[in-house]
């Protein structure tokens, strides 16, 4: 099997798992925003967003490092899974005591008591972190996605069903929160089962290889949690600078925004052995950066132009007529997702290649660039504040992580630029055109028509100019013809070389 269908196989199974996350989420937020309203949705999100925060603690790098050792050294495998595991459950026991303590000096409140219950149901998401994330770096180092799509795909399922007798049922806040608990739960768990059948792994309390593991993760766990970080702190500062309101708001519209930010995750997840492989400045990294590049160029320009021109339906249908004012964040976070792709090609080479210092470098620096912006907007405009700070850090950041880029590897070209805006042109009028119909057709109605002749205008207008990527030429005509070229030689691997993933995670109401 060549790169292109082992990029093909694993980005469609992680597609269709993110996918059932996707749309279990927004159906939740769906069903959550309508049962709950938005003061108590607003808690909910502020408690989810703590809680990831808090998972980064018990993570800390170690799947990302325990993939790359294991793909130098394959006869240390059992060895490394079972002191990652003993490890992890150490940190897990800390983050929860951190979370505890954290919960009451910042949400102590009278005021907060949903958002302290909320913390607390959700806690029980951190009992699979070890487990889930060691069956991840076993599956991850294997290049097996199937089996975490099966756990997302479960995960959902639960997740939906415990909602549905929530609301049936009326179990309040609470149920609510044990429903997304329990489908991260069996998210979690799911690809452990699987990922046992294969190996089984004893709990390693090898200290000596604690310290190793720790003192290598740590830049990549650093990495990790001031990357989360600045995705979700402007939430967390929305709670405590501006209403619940504008929190609902924003948590709705960033649902949105965070199925699709995972997207350009997710194929770059599939290629991490690929670069890690590839030696700096190589011909080989080069090839494969560009490939990253283009494809999800081509897949940003259609993502932004649909929800901008649809972000009115589409937060009616995900958050209810109560809602409404969300529709201009979703369009301003939109830019943001665009910048979101490109930038995740350069952030996850970069990691790959083993950068991780000095990409913990860059992200104190966009914090810098953010938080201050947050102070400064949140107060004045609210969501949409929030939301203009995250498009300009990500600005700053894609001019900042292009020329780190540049250090190791030749910089990408953006593809057939001037063919690439004119199907964006063509996407936008075929969309702005299907708008027109809103008052005749119902929300959902206008988002499938909308999509469907927008993506047939901009893939249209693509090929008519010629400007498919070769890469996707060619392997439409392998997979129809059946052939499998032989894949290119591997280059030696960088001695640093990671992967950017951490553990799974169930479906989530909040942010």
């Amino acid at each position: 099997m060549n790169l292109a269908q082992r990029v093909l196989l694993n980005t469609s199974a992680l597609t269709v798992g993110r996918l059932a996350l996707a749309v279990s989420g927004l159906i939740g937020v769906a069903i959550a925003t309508r049962y709950l309203g938005p003061d108590a949705y607003a808690s909910l999100a502020i408690a989810t967003v703590f809680i990831s925060l808090t998972t980064l603690i018990a993570d800390l790098g170690l799947y990302t490092i325990a993939t790359r050792e294991i793909v130098r050294e394959p006869a240390e495998e059992r060895r490394v899974l079972g002191n990652v595991l003993g490890l992890t459950l150490a940190l897990t026991a800390t983050a929860t005591v951190v979370s505890l303590v954290a919960m009451v000096i910042l949400y102590g409140g009278e005021d907060r008591d949903l958002v302290r219950i909320g913390i607390v149901v959700l806690l029980a998401q951190l009992l699979t972190v070890a487990p889930a994330g060691t069956a991840m770096a076993f599956l991850n180092a294997h290049q097996r996605a199937l089996p975490l799509m099966t756990g997302a795909v479960a995960g959902s399922a639960v997740f939906l069903v415990v909602l549905v007798l929530a609301r049936t049922l009326d179990w309040g806040f609470t149920g609510v929160a044990v429903a997304q608990a329990g489908g991260g739960v069996v998210g979690g768990l799911v690809p452990v089962a699987i990922a046992r059948r294969s190996i089984r792994v004893r709990l390693g309390l090898d200290l000596a290889l604690w310290r190793r593991l720790l003192a290598t993760a740590l830049p990549q766990g650093g990495v990790i949690i001031l990357g989360s970080l600045y995705f979700r702190i402007d939430l967390l500062l929305l709670s405590f600078l501006s209403t619940d309101a504008e929190v609902a708001l924003y948590g709705v519209a960033y649902k949105v925004v965070e199925v699709l930010s995972v997207l350009p995750l997710l194929f770059m997840f599939t290629l991490f052995p690929e670069i890690a492989r590839a030696a700096p400045h190589s011909p080989r990294l080069a090839e494969i950066v560009q490939i990253a590049f283009t494809s999800l160029q081509l897949a940003a320009l259609p993502l932004v132009v649909y929800f901008a021109v649809f972000a009115v339906p589409v937060i009616e249908v995900v958050g209810g007529p109560g809602f409404a004012g969300a529709a201009p964040v979703l369009r301003i976070l939109m830019i943001s997702v665009g910048l979101v792709f490109l930038n995740a090609v350069y952030f996850n080479a970069l990691v790959a290649l083993g950068r991780q210092k000095t990409l913990f470098l860059f992200l104190l620096a966009i914090l810098a660039v953010n938080v201050p912006l947050n102070l400064v907007l949140v107060p004045l405009a609210g969501a949409e504040g929030a939301a203009i700070s995250v498009t300009i850090s990500e600005v700053a950041a894609l001019i900042l992580v292009t020329r780190i880029f540049g250090t190791v590897g030749r910089i990408p070209h953006p593809h057939r630029p001037v063919a690439a805006l004119l199907a964006t042109a063509a996407m936008a009028a075929a969309s702005l055109a299907v708008v027109q119909l809103s008052g005749a057709l119902g929300g959902l109605a206008v988002l499938a028509l909308g999509g469907a002749l927008g993506t047939l205008a901009y893939v249209g207008v693509l090929v008519a100019l010629g400007a498919m990527p070769r890469e996707v030429l060619d392997l439409v005509d392998t997979l129809r013809n059946g052939r499998a070229e032989p894949p290119p030689p591997d280059e030696p691997a960088d001695p640093g070389g990671a992967t950017a993933d951490s553990a799974p995670a169930g479906p989530s109401l909040g942010q």
